[in-house]
């Protein structure tokens, strides 16, 4: 925590066992007790720094009049006086020049870490090492905790590792299985170490800059498409539309609850240790190796069914996002904006895939655009938020015959709240709409205008009201909460709106007829395996497809 002046905070919660909870059959067995466990955890997050107020508040925050260096002091009033100064990363300590041709500012910490991630992805081992004493070599971070030092280095080969004999305790990490681990010479090297060693699994993959031989990662305005002059090394991905950065975040929900009440058989929970540690397993090694895995090797255009030549958002594909923390429950990817509608909706598809698509464990996730020199901490604090905003979506939805409310298991995108069931729908009718503008309508060489995408959005703000006015009329429909598809059917017919909708799609242009039919249909039935109204999330179809039919020249 000093080190990263309180950012950082470790929670915990203890409670003693005995013989008799881990008997199915005593009333306070393992589950209760696991439960007892979750409610103190819950309580020490409500309390934290609570037991540093007292004997340890000068070491982790500041007090002028408690400064134990001259030093420290003035850094602090350096920073407060001149904000210039400061770290341009982290904002918290002093910045020295990255590059001097950049004027980037970076502190020590914060340059580690830029190093940890130039050598991550070229690794296949971590060589772990702790010591009393201080250590001769040439490792990438280390870290005092108590009386003994960490070490970290970052290795390709094993003929980089060199031993020290002031190290008491080594262990060296294989990275997610290397293709050079099974070569026979990469074996007989491994056990010459003698070191203790361990599987490691993460996300290691990193887009490549493709105008270069040597190894360089794309940028975050590579990715975006736009062309850095102050990067001399620049290598725009071959980005549709506007020059935006995809910003993706998402997690599982109400994960709390599938451990604490997950493993219940016949109004009994069966919760036991080994269980808890499998499930914990399976879910990390899903999000650290496996899914980062498939989605570099996955073939996105022949998934999709659509030719290269048209889709040129699938070229190069595997360079334009960048993982950058996929582990434990949660995800955060970086990328081309016009890829990751694909990928956000890919990785919900093989989550489901993993969960043999258990209804009641699924995913909700934010996906937010910004310019290329956004400033990327903001960039994932407000798509934390879109993230928020999904996992409080409520709707009702008719279940084998019954209405149930439903939450979160969506993904907040566009200005829109889409479930995930509804994702692939609204992303035919993106398709539609996409191959339809500039397409010809006549003989005599009119096309389908990009104006109509406008028209759509206000039509959409007219649906919207629609629904506000019905709201505050007689009709009974629950404030906040979409309108149910019953709902829907019974009210749209007569509604301005609909016939507008009818005349820009239908009538004005016969090659969008069927575009029509797919958003306002008639029949109880029609919308089958729909949660929602196609209404209420066509306005992130739109903009979707006026983004990817936007030509743009900067």
């Amino acid at each position: 925590m000093k080190k990263f002046s309180g950012q950082l905070y470790f929670n915990y919660a203890t409670i003693e066992l005995t013989g008799s909870n881990f008997e199915l059959k005593s009333e306070n067995n393992f589950a209760n007790v696991w439960e007892e466990l979750h409610a103190r955890l819950a309580n020490v997050k409500k309390r934290k720094y609570s037991d540093l107020m007292d004997e340890n508040f000068d070491e982790f925050f500041y007090n002028f009049e408690s400064f134990t260096s001259e030093d420290a002091e003035n850094e602090l009033l350096k920073i407060l006086t001149k904000p210039e100064s400061a770290c341009d990363v982290c904002g918290i300590k002093i910045g020295k020049k990255l590059y001097d041709e950049t004027g980037i500012n970076i502190c020590d910490d914060c340059r580690q870490f830029l190093t940890i991630g130039e050598k991550l992805w070229r690794s296949n081992y971590i060589r772990l090492c702790r010591s009393k004493q201080e250590i001769e070599d040439d490792f990438d971070w280390k870290i005092q905790l108590g009386e003994y030092t960490y070490y970290l280095k970052f290795i390709a080969n094993l003929s980089e590792i060199s031993s020290s004999e002031s190290v008491e305790n080594e262990i060296l990490y294989i990275m997610n299985f290397p293709e050079i681990f099974y070569e026979e010479k990469e074996i007989k090297q491994l056990n010459s170490n003698y070191l203790p060693t361990l599987f490691f699994y993460g996300g290691k993959y990193a887009p490549k800059k493709t105008k270069y031989e040597e190894d360089r990662i794309r940028t975050f305005s590579d990715l975006a498409g736009h062309k850095d002059e102050d990067d001399k090394y620049y290598d725009p991905a071959k980005v549709l539309g506007p020059k935006r950065l995809g910003v993706l975040k998402l997690d599982v929900d109400d994960l709390g609850e599938i451990f604490k009440r997950g493993f219940v058989e016949n109004g009994k929970n069966k919760v036991t240790m080994d269980r808890l540690e499998s499930l914990s397993l399976f879910i990390d090694l899903f999000f650290s190796y496996w899914l980062p895995e498939e989605l570099r090797l996955r073939d996105w255009a022949a998934k999709e069914a659509v030719e290269k030549e048209k889709y040129l958002e699938f070229e190069d594909l595997e360079n334009k996002f960048y993982i950058i923390y996929s582990g434990g429950d949660d995800m955060f990817v970086v990328g081309s904006w016009d890829i990751m509608p694909y990928l956000a909706e890919e990785i919900n598809d093989l989550f489901e895939e993993f969960v043999k698509n258990n209804p009641r464990v699924h995913l909700s996730a934010g996906l937010c655009f910004f310019p290329p020199k956004f400033p990327i901490k903001h960039g994932a604090r407000i798509t934390d938020a879109a993230e928020s905003m999904a996992k409080g979506f409520k709707r009702y939805v008719n279940s084998d015959g019954r209405e149930t409310l439903k939450e979160k298991n969506s993904i907040y995108l566009f200005d829109s709240y889409i479930p995930w069931n509804d994702f692939k729908e609204m992303k035919e009718i993106y398709k539609e709409l996409r191959a339809a503008i500039g397409r010809k309508v006549s003989d005599d060489n009119v096309k389908v205008p990009r104006s109509v995408l406008n028209r759509l959005v206000q039509i959409v703000d007219m649906y919207k009201k629609h629904i506000d006015e019905l709201e505050k009329s007689n009709i009974k429909l629950t404030k906040e909460i979409p309108i149910r598809l019953t709902e829907f059917a019974q009210h749209a017919a007569d509604a301005r709106w609909t016939w507008m909708l009818a005349y820009s799609l239908q009538r004005k242009y016969k090659e969008l007829e069927n575009l029509f039919k797919r958003i306002v249909k008639e029949g109880g039935d029609s919308y089958e395996g729909l949660e929602l109204p196609p209404m209420e999330w066509l306005k992130a179809a739109v903009i979707w497809a006026d983004w990817a039919t936007r030509e743009v020249e900067r």
